[in-house]
């Protein structure tokens, strides 16, 4: 009974062609359009800006920033790109990378502060002597001091493993 329906209906809607195009065609092409469109969204993750300030200079910092200007999830940077016809210029300090944080220069600074070489890096409760790098960043963009903590902390591991 069952077969003998589907058999009619199948036979009806063969003799239809617009009911044929509504129901097998249209749909595979609103599909396609829509993972056309929507797949190219997803081509590439954008990279998160990150000034770097060492303020210690010393080879644990100087290991650390190297680490953070190789990671791909991160456009760090220790010194603004030179303009034409300009010298270049110097690295940033805590106050200028807090001042391109504020004007939307880039999404957030990394302060590396004095004595950090001299301290062995942790991630558990910090003791009141222990110098503590400083995550400025935008307001705007919540997401990216989360990407610079978790990328520091993955870098602090690899990079700075015979410091610990």
């Amino acid at each position: 009974m069952i077969a003998a329906i589907v058999r009619t209906s199948f036979n009806a809607l063969r003799r239809d062609r617009g009911a044929f195009v509504l129901s097998f065609v249209l749909p595979v092409a609103f599909f396609s359009i829509f993972a056309i469109i929507f797949g190219q969204a997803r081509d590439h993750t954008p990279k998160v800006s990150v000034a770097l300030v060492d303020e210690d200079h010393s080879p644990a910092s100087q290991r650390l920033v190297n680490g953070l200007e190789h990671e791909q999830a991160l456009n760090a940077f220790t010194r603004p790109q030179p303009k034409k016809g300009q010298a270049q210029p110097g690295d940033y300090t805590a106050q200028s990378a807090e001042a391109g944080v504020k004007s939307g220069d880039f999404a957030a600074a990394l302060i590396i502060p004095k004595d950090f070489g001299a301290h062995p890096i942790s991630f558990g409760p910090q003791s009141p002597d222990q110098p503590q790098i400083q995550i400025l960043h935008d307001s705007s963009d919540p997401i990216a001091a989360q990407v610079v903590s978790g990328i520091l902390q993955k870098v602090a591991m690899t990079s700075m493993g015979d410091v610990m």
